[in-house]
């Protein structure tokens, strides 16, 4: 099967919080996920930034996109409003946000990574997502265990720290081990079958 024409790696931004942990732990591990995409993949790739116009000098300050950009293109736009709240909630600007998105990608036939501001990705998952694509699949739903993050951020920083290039790079048993040593109670409400579980099924296990 034949690739899209672009991949696009796109983070939906805003406040200082989302901002805050996506210049300290997103973009150090996408960074190093770009770096596992063998290159005839990587041209096809680039960084979708939305943020909103008072949060994007909070953007240009993340260390991270020059480093990305000594891969693929980064590209930022301020056009995010904080509007959608009604419809779909705390995450209304995001569900818009990515709803434009999928619609210009529509366009010239190009993929996307969902990725948010406040998550990481193991080891393999871009060089997994495109050989799923090679292989003809158009959706690919990954799971999303939460970690609670006041103890988990300390581990994430000390391992970029101590990573040669600053980058996140853990293998998925590693992560999975992670996620266990700082599990959020959240994670129990999105069993099958489960009395109390969230009403978000698209997380459901």
């Amino acid at each position: 099967m034949a690739l899209p024409s672009e991949i696009h790696i796109l983070i939906v931004v805003y406040g200082e919080k989302y901002c805050q942990t996506m210049s300290e732990i997103t973009l150090p591990n996408v960074c190093g996920l770009i770096s596992t995409v063998p290159e005839n993949i990587k041209k096809i790739f680039k960084v979708r930034i939305v943020t909103t116009p008072e949060d994007k000098d909070r953007v240009l300050e993340c260390t991270s996109i020059k480093a990305i950009r000594e891969h693929i293109p980064v590209e930022i736009a301020d056009s995010l409003t904080l509007s959608g709240y009604e419809q779909f909630g705390g995450y209304g600007p995001m569900v818009v946000a990515q709803a434009k998105a999928v619609y210009e990608a529509s366009l010239i036939n190009a993929a996307i990574i969902f990725v948010g501001p406040d998550i990481f990705f193991s080891k393999s998952s871009f060089e997994t997502i495109v050989r799923q694509m090679e292989e003809g699949r158009r959706i690919i739903v990954g799971p999303s265990l939460r970690a609670i993050s006041e103890k988990a951020k300390p581990t994430l920083l000390n391992h970029i720290k101590s990573s040669t290039n600053q980058t996140l790079l853990m293998d998925g048993s590693d992560v999975v081990k992670f996620v266990m040593d700082h599990w959020h109670p959240e994670n129990d409400l999105f069993w099958w079958n489960k009395a109390d579980s969230a009403v978000w099924k698209a997380y459901l296990y």
